[in-house]
């Protein structure tokens, strides 16, 4: 007796969105069926599979299944897996991320409260909030992202950091963060810096503590010339709207702060 179409969909659904990281044929189907992406990364469609109502608790189930699918994409090692489902230079058409910040707002009361998750499968021990395991497995597969990937990744988290939704703002500055500290190369976090630095001058004011409260979680982690040259490129006094959200307290001394004033002061009455 042939299966159903439908029937089949639901039980891919089923299998994607599991907590079961073992499953070795859906990893294959993950990296052979190229129309899977279109298929899966479609909320109306996964409702229709699975006979939900399309509404915001539909939105936290749908969310929860593509945090799943993504720790499952974060063991496969290949980078032409990865294009069906995340977008790069390559590819444009699908992008679990995108997908994934795009209902996230509507999960705002799930991700502030201490909802944990059910991981028994993985371990019994285990203990996570949806809000740990969606940063925990974002996180996860950004170090098998090529630079192809990274590029757009990079720029799906800054369009996200300047959100007004607190959840997509609060998933990519973590995410982002995480990419400065633990990526290679290590001038990433200096990077990263002078592009927060960079955005800041340009937007609105009221979006500033987006940006200046990630650039306090990642200045101390600065070398002493690498925060010079952020001084250097972007001066106390031209940028006096970033600075002063900034707690440089954390990284100089009362006495390197006073220096500095004082150096850039003589630099302005010369102009």
């Amino acid at each position: 007796m042939p299966v159903d179409s439908d029937d089949e969909d639901s039980a891919i659904f089923d299998r994607l969105f599991s907590t079961d990281f073992e499953d070795e044929s859906i990893l294959l189907q993950l990296s052979t069926d190229e129309e899977l992406p279109q298929k899966v990364l479609n909320f109306q469609n996964f409702c229709a599979k699975r006979g939900v109502q399309s509404d915001s608790g539909s939105h936290y189930e749908y969310v929860c299944g593509l945090i799943n699918l993504t720790q499952k994409l974060s063991q496969l090692e290949d980078n032409a897996i990865i294009d069906l489902w995340i977008k790069s230079d390559k590819q444009s058409a699908n992008c679990v991320l995108t997908e994934m910040f795009e209902f996230l707002p509507d999960c705002y009361i799930d991700a502030s409260l201490p909802k944990f998750i059910d991981l028994s499968q993985i371990d019994h021990t285990l203990r996570m909030t949806f809000y740990e395991y969606l940063c925990f497995v974002v996180c996860q597969l950004m170090p098998t992202l090529s630079d192809n990937h990274l590029s757009f990744v990079e720029q799906t988290l800054f369009d996200n950091l300047l959100s007004e939704d607190y959840v997509c703002h609060q998933l990519a500055a973590d995410v982002l963060c995480f990419i400065a500290r633990f990526s290679k190369p290590s001038p990433l976090c200096y990077q990263l810096c002078s592009d927060l630095m960079s955005l800041s001058v340009d937007i609105d004011h009221s979006l500033l503590p987006n940006t200046t409260a990630l650039l306090n979680r990642l200045l101390p982690f600065l070398k002493s010339s690498e925060l010079d040259y952020l001084i250097r490129d972007y001066d106390l006094f031209t940028h006096s709207k970033v600075w002063c959200l900034l707690n440089v307290s954390r990284v100089l001394s009362l006495q390197d702060i006073s220096q500095t004033v004082a150096k850039f002061d003589r630099l302005r009455y010369k102009q």
